[in-house]
């Protein structure tokens, strides 16, 4: 394993090593570089290397002062209502209920708003913050939230995304978590 990793630091990994190599490279000190390792010429460097563009925001808020806010995805391009409370829905539902809220809401000019899918609800937490689900972009986050997806044994379940912990859970339907709309 050692040998590997100073092929990698000696720059020999890109081209085959030989056993003579190998022979060469055990003999060395520490701090050692044989005379037949170059540095890699600027030329043999991508462009793209040194010219990154910036990193751009993850998320974009569209009328982030008003009702009627919501953030889309610049990754995914799903919209989510920012602010449950904003929309109405603020409250906590069972599963019937929480289906119920997405499925007939009109809110900023759309009527298509649906319970998320669970890997759409865990794509949005921020796992870097003190508390997972509040990033900035998802205001008054709730600890735990319904997803669309039952689970595959009993229809008396459905799968719950806690998010103080980013955590996926089975709760029964008749439960109480919170919504966020997605579309």
């Amino acid at each position: 394993m050692n040998k590997i990793i100073l092929l990698l630091v000696l720059g020999l990994a890109p081209r085959l090593v030989s056993a003579a190599d190998v022979f060469e490279l055990a003999a060395l000190k520490a701090g050692d570089v044989p005379a037949s390792v170059q540095p890699v010429p600027e030329a043999a460097l991508p462009a793209a290397a040194e010219k990154k563009p910036a990193a751009s925001p993850e998320y974009t808020v569209y009328n982030p002062a008003g009702i009627s806010s919501v953030t889309v995805s610049n990754r995914t391009g799903l919209m989510w209502i920012t602010n449950p409370d904003d929309a109405g829905i603020g409250g906590a539902y069972n599963r019937r209920d929480a289906i119920l809220a997405c499925g007939n809401l009109e809110y900023a000019g759309y009527s298509d708003w649906r319970l998320p899918k669970p890997g759409e609800l865990v794509a949005i937490i921020n796992v870097n913050g003190p508390y997972p689900g509040n990033n900035g972009y998802f205001l008054n986050a709730k600890s735990k939230y319904w997803t669309s997806a039952p689970p595959a044994l009993s229809a008396a379940y459905a799968w719950s995304l806690q998010f103080a912990v980013g955590s996926m859970y089975n709760i029964g339907s008749t439960g109480l978590n919170y919504v966020r709309c997605v579309r």
